[in-house]
């Protein structure tokens, strides 16, 4: 099962034994949350110091109250900081006897209206996209016969983060996670899914662009999920079923159940609408079943991006519901995994299926794959078995096959692999039905394909000039949908974040574990373990909030952590462990990287470097420390006392470019493992500190 390691021992282990004298920031990675640190300052109304009021506004016992005067507009405002372009919840408790009130932003030369609000009395929660140009949140007494009060004002914004140990609050907002991106003209099939029972729990991550169309479509005994009149809606055989309107071009987790003929819908763990009556569901004898458009891939196309999409055959409840959203990166833990019938997580970042984790691999097709034997085999010219492995040695006229037949079914989707043991001449293909999907095979290696068969024949087949030798064949049936059109977008937020969960890059596709085998994915591979550390695919970052903690100026300061080497040329000399700010090899910021030079650490001030003696090979864990006391800089490797490299600097270090940890300004250099316990300090930490740190945290970083 898939499980977040919410390790309270983690955030221990990093606390106990470290130094904390001038600390302004702690990324542990022990855990996520959902919502980012409180922006607002007594949003309980403890007394006004914090608020401008206009007239007519009051502070007593926990309430902003308003009571009739002669004036209309009258703003309660506070600046919490809200940035243009990122999304915010905000949630209040209010009472009202007369009028209506308003909660605004200010947007270009005007106000845009977040919600207003005339109930006798409610407690709202408000998700909105910010377009404001100057951070303020402004609570408006409308007319002037608005009588009332507000209290417990909250505003956080969505998505994922990390969150810093020390006061700071320079928290790391997670961008791990993969979406799948429909156009308008896209879809996955997945023909061919069942699920027994008129129970069912549909969940998944979305992002609307345009509210019509259909998201998931199943035929016969028709089953939509989808758009009706701009409403979030369910079609049930012959029937729409309407629970209300959805915000968009922001992430929502949506959650609908169906018990019997009781249909519900929760947005972010809360109720939309009331229950809905339905004909029961029914998709025991699904046949054409699709996401993203109707059930024959022709019309009524998403548009928008889907994540982490589940089907169960329970009715979650709301306490399910409500633990699912809290918990983005794991699953319902109080129903049984084997209720889950189909997981699609879009997590792959690339190629054309998009594998299901709710459902094991079949079992192995293929009769003496290991080639034991000299039997079970139709070999053509050139062919032989002996000594465990199938040669070709070249002595073919043509094309020449080594196959089986009668195990392979048409229509279905397979996991292929062999090894190409040696080759001196030739090439060498696999075909899964027919059907093949990569390049000839001429360089010795292990090789992985994912093939959706058209006959039943499996074939090994070898040019007429190959000579070499192949072995440990192996086929097997995987549940995948075949994507078409949409495509994979990495370093998003909000939805299941890969940088927090164990995942295995299988042929270069990530993938979270199975639930019935936690140890691999669903194709089989090993998953590598998070270690209560960020774990990096290669495309994702945690981005810091822009803190004047972390502003140094020409002054003092440490930067520390700990990370699993592992260099990964991608059009670039380094791969950024954390960087203060832009680029690297820029101006006004510091890092660490690592470096192909030598396969060595790099720590950089501006354009100065210092760069370690010591090689580091991939998989091990390195502890590294860069220092800048009085313009002088010190590199330490694993705890040495004696920095392994110095430089002089004295320019000056700024915080108004943005710091993250994985990356930098570039758009590839990224890191591809862990990295874990990431501090700054507001001053050069001492050799013997550096040790300290280091033997704090080594019992955590040997594996």
């Amino acid at each position: 099962m898939l499980i977040l390691i919410q390790n309270t021992i983690g955030t221990i282990r990093g606390l106990l034994g470290i130094i904390t004298n001038g600390l302004k920031m702690f990324l542990p990675f022990s855990s996520s949350q959902q919502l980012g640190e409180e922006l607002v300052t007594d949003g309980n109304f403890p007394n006004g110091d914090n608020w401008t009021e206009e007239n007519g506004w009051t502070f007593a016992n926990g309430f902003a109250s308003f009571l009739y005067i002669d004036v209309s507009n009258s703003k309660l405002t506070q600046d919490v900081g809200l940035t243009s372009g990122k999304t915010y919840r905000l949630t209040l408790d209010y009472t009202r006897s007369a009028g209506s009130f308003t909660v605004r932003e200010l947007s270009g030369s005007g106000y845009v209206v977040l919600g207003t609000f005339s109930d006798v009395s409610d407690s709202i929660e408000l998700t909105f996209n910010s377009t404001s140009n100057n951070g303020t949140l402004y609570i408006t007494a409308v007319s002037t016969t608005f009588v009332g009060s507000i209290s417990n004002v909250s505003v956080k914004e969505v998505g994922q983060f990390s969150l810093d140990e020390t006061t700071n609050n320079n928290n790391a907002k997670l961008f791990t996670g993969n979406a799948l991106d429909f156009s308008g003209n896209d879809y996955v099939d997945i023909d061919g899914f069942t699920m027994s029972g008129t129970n069912a729990t549909f969940a998944f991550w979305a992002n609307i662009d345009i509210t019509t169309n259909y998201i998931l479509d199943a035929t016969p005994n028709r089953l939509v999920i989808g758009f009706r009149n701009n409403n979030l809606s369910l079609f049930s055989v012959d029937a729409w079923a309407e629970f209300g309107a959805i915000s968009t071009n922001d992430y929502q987790r949506v959650v609908i159940t169906t018990s019997g003929t009781t249909a519900k819908c929760f947005i972010n763990g809360v109720q939309l609408g009331v229950d809905q009556t339905i004909i029961a569901i029914d998709l025991s004898s699904a046949s054409a079943v699709k996401i993203g458009s109707s059930n024959t891939g022709s019309s009524f196309y998403y548009n928008g991006k889907l994540s982490d999409f589940q089907i169960w055959n329970v009715a979650w409840s709301a306490t399910d519901v409500a633990n699912d959203y809290a918990n983005p990166n794991q699953l319902v833990s109080s129903v049984s995994v084997s209720n889950l019938k189909g997981w699609w997580a879009f997590t792959e970042g690339s190629g054309s299926f998009a594998f299901d984790n709710a459902t094991a691999p079949g079992s192995e097709l293929i009769v003496n794959g290991n080639f034991a034997t000299d039997s079970n085999w139709s070999k053509g010219p050139g062919w032989s078995i002996s000594g465990d492995v199938a040669s070709s040695d070249g002595s073919q006229s043509g094309l020449s096959y080594l196959n089986q037949s009668g195990a392979i079914v048409s229509g279905k989707t397979y996991k292929a692999t062999f090894e190409l043991v040696s080759r001196s001449a030739g090439e060498v293909r696999v075909f899964v039905g027919g059907v093949e999907n990569n390049s000839p095979k001429t360089i010795p290696a292990i090789y992985t394909e994912y093939i959706t068969a058209g006959s039943t024949a499996f074939w090994i087949r070898a040019s007429s000039t190959f000579v070499g030798s192949i072995r440990d064949v192996s086929v097997k049936e995987i549940s995948a949908g075949t994507i078409a059109g949409a495509t994979y977008e990495p370093a998003q937020s909000s939805v299941l974040q890969l940088g927090m969960i164990n995942w295995s890059n299988g042929s270069g596709v990530f993938l979270p574990p199975s639930p019935s085998n936690a140890t691999q994915d669903i194709l089989g591979n090993a998953v590598r373990d998070r270690l209560n550390s960020l774990n990096l695919t290669g495309t994702g970052v945690a981005e810091v909030t822009d803190n004047n903690s972390l502003d140094f100026g020409t002054g003092d300061f440490s930067v520390e952590t700990w990370a699993k080497w592992d260099f990964v040329n991608s059009g670039s000399s380094y791969n950024t462990i954390y960087s203060n700010g832009g680029l690297v090899t820029g101006t006004s910021n510091f890092g660490l990287v690592s470096s192909s030079t030598g396969d060595k650490i790099r720590f950089i001030v501006n354009n100065t470097n210092c760069i370690s003696t010591s090689t580091f090979s991939n998989g091990d864990w390195v502890h590294i420390v860069g220092t800048r006391e009085s313009g002088s800089l010190k590199l330490y490797i694993n705890g040495n006392k004696t920095p392994e490299a110095t430089a002089s600097n004295s320019d000056t270090v700024t915080n108004a470019l943005v710091k993250s940890v994985g990356k930098d300004a570039q758009t590839f250099r990224f890191y591809h493992n862990l990295i874990d316990d990431v501090r700054v300090y507001d001053r050069a930490i001492t050799s013997t500190e550096v040790e300290q740190n280091y033997k704090a945290g080594t019992s955590a970083h040997t594996n």
